[in-house]
């Protein structure tokens, strides 16, 4: 019997171990004793264990890649951009609260994953942007730290990832 036709384990629950092409790697899922891989639910990469997981939960399971920085991201990369473009200064006050509030957040979230330059970024952008200290400038010296602060925020809500075990399904 090839390693990639269907091979029972247990009498209980036997598996189907699907080969994925040039990944060259076995993952399925179990669905009612099947184990199926589904690769829109799960991934074939392992990241650092999501919040709330340990590694030793990761092991032999399927797993789901998560990003729990997209939303503190997004938000701080909109008000930055915005601010870049030019706004009242209205807007300023309202996005040195907003973007303070993201980067602490975004803190929150690489300190959980364990990524201390991520931490010592957003340490920094919060300090910068805080409202309670303000840095008062002219808008041609906040215009390059507005771009920089959204690519960061951009970049940091695609590579803060985690893994963590797929529900069940079926």
């Amino acid at each position: 019997m090839s390693s990639d036709s269907p091979t029972s384990t247990r009498e209980t629950a036997p598996t189907a171990k699907v080969l994925l092409g040039p990944l060259s790697k076995t993952w399925a899922a179990k669905i009612g004793g099947l184990q199926v891989y589904n690769p829109y639910q799960h991934s074939t990469d392992r990241w650092p264990a999501a919040p709330g997981f340990t590694e030793e939960q990761l092991n032999d399971v399927p797993l789901i890649t998560v990003h729990p920085a997209t939303v503190p991201a997004a938000i701080g990369a909109v008000f930055l951009l915005m601010a870049g473009m030019g706004a009242q200064y209205e807007f300023y006050v309202v996005m040195r609260w907003a973007v303070t509030g993201m980067a602490i957040w975004m803190c929150v979230v690489a300190s959980a994953l364990k990524r201390t330059p991520w931490v010592v970024v957003f340490v920094a952008i919060a300090l910068l942007f805080n409202p309670l200290i303000p840095v008062y400038a002219t808008r041609e010296f906040w215009v390059p730290f507005d771009f920089a602060g959204f690519v960061l925020f951009w970049v940091a809500g695609v590579k803060l990832r985690a893994s963590k075990p797929a529900p069940p399904t079926g």
